[in-house]
């Protein structure tokens, strides 16, 4: 199974083509520069090996279908790599709106992918005020959990500031 979480050489390709026409340099919105190099193909990767087998293999059948639908739907001989970026861009648009909710769903999966890599770059994650208001919202949901149950603080570690643990927490009476 080691196999069905590592991309080869021509997935990287399909990823870096499909995962860019989302937002393709220049283009409206919050689209990276024209001269950015954002890690498309490292992001999906990541996220295949990351996920559980399943996870995995959805996917890889969302990059298969996106990568082969010129040759599949227009019997355009071509993968999605060998496309300009607008027709790349113009054909995940058409999949968006697909008949079958499944396919629809691939797009869903790799756009969510397009948008980490999108915001692992620091200036296009300050563009998009992303991390605006976390420390605010972060303190009011603490308060209000505290408030309603008058538990105890830990510090979490993962993200280095304390937060609150419910006292009945199912985690921790597992451990």
């Amino acid at each position: 199974m080691r196999w069905l979480r590592t991309l080869t050489a021509w997935e990287r390709r399909q990823a870096a083509a499909v995962l860019e026409a989302f937002a393709p340099p220049g283009g409206p919105g919050l689209a990276p520069p024209r001269d950015a190099d954002l890690p498309f193909a490292e992001t999906l990767e990541r996220a295949v090996r990351a996920a559980c087998g399943r996870g995995a293999l959805g996917f890889r059948l969302a990059l298969l279908t996106a990568a082969l639908y010129p040759t599949l739907a227009h019997r355009r001989p071509s993968t999605m790599a060998g496309l300009s970026r607008g027709e790349r861009t113009r054909y995940l648009a058409e999949l968006s709106r697909h008949p079958n909710p499944t396919v629809r769903d691939f797009v869903m999966l790799l756009k969510i992918a397009s948008s980490f890599a999108l915001l692992a770059d620091p200036g296009l994650r300050a563009a998009s005020g992303y991390d605006e208001g976390v420390a605010d919202a972060r303190g009011a949901l603490a308060a209000a959990l505290g408030e309603a149950s008058g538990e105890r603080r830990i510090d979490e570690g993962l993200l280095g500031e304390e937060r609150p643990v419910l006292a009945d927490d199912p985690a921790r009476r597992a451990s």
